[in-house]
């Protein structure tokens, strides 16, 4: 028969051996022996501790204390029991009993800081792992969790280093595996990311939070499928993980499938009410959906269990997508600008608006009125609210100063520099300026490759993929010292709309990618043309407006590769005279129903063809509109799929004619048109934004198609709809004087005197 401690020397060599059952089998039997023996009833309590069985653990570890209060391991123990159940003061209170009776004991220390930072006790919490790692340089976990705070902090490259130490004590650390490959992540660094998110669940299988973060990345790169599957996967491994649900609803969103957006999103709020980024998301599809009381009600429970200026500033300036009337669009403009200025006299807070609000203002332009009072309202509003977003690089807080003969460094930024409208828009600009007077960088964002963005980084001097935090990018930005940052867009996505609240360069401009003006001090120029702009148009913007002499843009000809699809193929009536409108739905402005009703009512033949709409509930709210403002002909207005590049320019050259609305005409989609030769039926607005397909004409000097009333605009639109000859004879003049459209390097050398026009402005005393 076997002592007493020779029994439980076999039952711990079980209990290490993983062999529970019989380790548990020995110590109860040593209990009936000696009732009192605080070793077996200790290593009872860290089976039940193991199987999951908080309580009994508890219990256990009680009485081996009471018989042995003075064993520092009994107490760390219990004390890991009893965070696990949740008493973190208990928890504190035995660990703090462990370093009393074991001053060096670096494993409870290490649990110090885990509880403490779980109650929130950050600063506390890191001394205790630089505690650990005084003790043990070499406590990888101390390390992982030491970077974690760091991270939380804003502090990343600290974060990183901690994080690599952990790895490089403990390789198979899985955590710190993840962690990495995130930092790197928001560096923009994705291929790095990939490999530690793979190696995070080669180490760890069933590793939810490395799965779904390599979904992430996958989703960026365009490999949506994949994605979505890493994300199922997650939940599959973790049911109550909340940032899988939020994942596919952000994923199902990018794609526009807004109704399985909305319940993904809602099952991540259930699991987690207090969720910044599953609120703004279902709040934003709801809103999107054309349901803003919807959207208001979420945010507004939202700010209930997680209080914050950051949703109040998105709720008093979101707006409708689709308007019910003109009246409508009043009262709410009345609104917005009423918010705005309540907001305005309060005190608020914003830390990281990406976080906190994670949208723009950008809806308000498709109102038709002046933005530039309301711009620089809202502007003023951020500036306040979040004073980091006035960082200022150093290169700007000094005399800028370019050595004779020097290169002009410029840098061209935008989420959008892909086969996208900005993209189409500035590439030719970005390729074809002078390299003997300019350096030129492209600065964008990890995502999809595709030719347009593949063309764009092989005609740059350097391109550079940022990261994804704003304070990281104002840091790599800053490092290039650029004299120019050009923002081919402002106001598209939330990112670059904050980050132009920044002083990055000595001289910073935009231009129509979104063609408003930005309200944004830091916001020097806007680069516009006397084609585009009317006379006292300086007041439309808080920038200073620059006039090119030609259209802002050395667009290239479309590619079509093979024959375009017919009518037949997409779908549409071979007989009916087609009136197109291929706009998003959002463009259609309540004044221009006039214009549709009287299109219809004169040509019987005639039919509207719109794209669906993002949201398919865009089709719901526009025709509900229209069964009010357009009682005759409602019956011939269709709506088609959204297309892909050839196929749409299919439906471009099927159309007999093409209507620009009012307030907001056509941008790439003109381009693409008036190379086919489709005419489009235009009537220029008092803005910009409702001019473009004016200015492509006044550049060709082809004005058959502008109207000056609505009258003329309905008379012209229905002469091209019902006369062949006439559309041919159009057509004809279009195809013989589109060129001066396309690839014009006179454009280019413009923008070169403008740039350095700025430049030397910059630079005078």
């Amino acid at each position: 028969m076997p002592t007493i401690d020779e029994a439980i020397t076999i039952a711990f060599q079980h209990h290490q051996a993983g062999r529970l059952q019989e380790a548990e089998a020995i110590y109860r039997q040593i209990l009936e022996v000696q009732p009192a023996n605080h070793a077996a009833l200790h290593y009872l309590g860290m089976i039940a501790h193991h199987v999951g069985k908080p309580q009994v653990a508890i219990d256990y570890m009680s009485r081996a204390i009471a018989i042995c209060p003075e064993e520092a391991v009994y107490h760390n123990n219990l004390g890991e029991a009893y965070r696990v159940l949740g008493d973190t003061e208990k928890a504190v209170a035995h660990f703090e009993q462990a370093v009393v009776l074991k001053p060096e004991y670096v494993d409870a220390y290490y649990n110090l800081g885990v509880v403490r930072h779980q109650q929130g006790a950050s600063e506390e919490a890191m001394t205790y792992y630089r505690k650990v790692l005084t003790l043990n340089p070499s406590y990888a976990k101390a390390h992982n969790n030491l970077g974690n705070i760091l991270k939380e902090q804003g502090r990343v490259e600290d974060a990183l280093i901690h994080y690599r130490e952990a790895l490089a004590f403990d390789p198979a650390c899985a955590e710190a595996c993840n962690n990495v490959g995130a930092i790197l992540q928001t560096q923009g660094k994705l291929e790095e990311a990939l490999v530690h998110f793979r190696q995070a669940l080669a180490l760890k299988p069933d590793f939810a939070e490395a799965c779904s973060n390599l979904g992430l990345i996958l989703q960026v790169q365009g490999k949506i499928e994949e994605a979505v599957a890493h994300f199922r996967q997650a939940l599959a491994l973790k049911p109550d993980f909340a940032d899988g649900y939020c994942n596919l609803g952000s994923v199902f969103q990018v794609q526009g499938k807004m109704e399985e957006a909305v319940d993904y999103y809602r099952q991540a709020l259930a699991l987690r009410p207090a969720f910044p980024k599953a609120a703004k998301g279902l709040g934003f599809v709801l809103k999107l959906q054309g349901k803003l009381d919807e959207a208001m009600a979420c945010y507004r429970q939202c700010l209930e269990v997680m209080p914050g200026d950051g949703l109040r500033i998105l709720m008093g300036t979101s707006v409708p997508v689709i308007y019910q009337s003109q009246n409508h669009l009043l009262m709410t403009r009345r609104k917005i600008q009423e918010q705005v200025a309540g907001l305005l006299m309060q005190t608020l807070s914003i830390t990281d608006p990406i976080m906190e609000v994670d949208a723009t203002n950008f809806f308000i332009a498709y109102q038709g009125l002046n933005d530039h009072d309301l711009q620089q309202s809202i502007g003023r509003l951020y500036e306040r609210a979040c004073p980091s977003l006035s960082y200022i690089a150093d290169h700007c807080r000094m005399s800028p100063y370019r050595p004779a003969g020097s290169k002009i460094k410029i840098g061209f930024i935008s989420m959008y520099f892909w086969n996208h409208t900005v993209g189409n828009l500035m590439r030719g600009i970005m390729a074809r300026l002078s390299r003997r007077a300019f350096s030129v960088s492209v600065l964008t964002f990890p995502r999809k490759s595709d030719a347009i963005s593949e063309f764009i980084a092989r005609n740059a001097d350097h391109t550079i993929i940022l990261p994804t935090s704003l304070d990281a990018v104002r840091r790599r930005i800053a490092e290039e010292q650029f004299d120019i940052l050009f923002y081919a867009d402002i106001g598209m996505d939330p990112f670059t709309y904050y980050l132009a609240y920044s002083r990055l360069a000595p001289v910073q401009c935009t231009t129509w990618g979104h063609p408003v003006t930005t309200g944004i001090k830091t916001m020097d120029y806007f680069v516009s043309s006397e084609f585009l702009e009317p006379d006292q148009a300086s007041g439309h913007y808080s920038e200073r407006l620059v006039h090119l002499k030609n259209l802002p843009t050395c667009y290239y000809k479309p590619v079509i590769v093979g024959s375009l699809k017919s009518r037949r193929d997409l779908g549409l009536s071979e007989n009916a005279h087609l009136y197109l409108c291929p706009q998003s739905l959002f463009k259609i402005h309540p004044d221009f129903d006039k214009f549709i009703a009287g299109i219809l009512h004169s040509d019987q033949q005639g039919e509207l063809i719109l794209l669906d709409g993002t949201s398919k509930h865009w089709n719901t709210l526009l025709m509900d509109r229209f069964r009010k403002t357009i009682p005759h002909g409602i019956e011939r207005i269709r709506f088609v799929p959204r297309l892909n590049g050839h196929d749409f320019l299919g439906l471009l050259s099927v159309a007999d004619v093409i209507l620009d609305p009012l307030h907001w005409s056509g941008g790439n989609t003109t381009f693409e048109a008036l190379f086919l030769g489709t005419p489009i039926v235009t009537l220029p607005s008092e803005f910009m934004r409702g001019r473009v397909t004016y200015g492509c004409y006044k550049q060709m000097d082809v004005m058959d198609c502008v109207a000056a009333t609505r009258e003329d605009y309905v008379k012209l639109a229905v002469r091209l709809g019902t006369n062949p000859k006439h559309r041919a004879k159009i057509k004809a003049k279009i195809l013989d004087r589109n060129h001066v459209l396309y690839e014009n390097i006179e454009v280019v050398r413009e923008y070169e005197r403008a740039f350095l026009q700025m430049v030397n402005e910059t630079r005078r005393p």
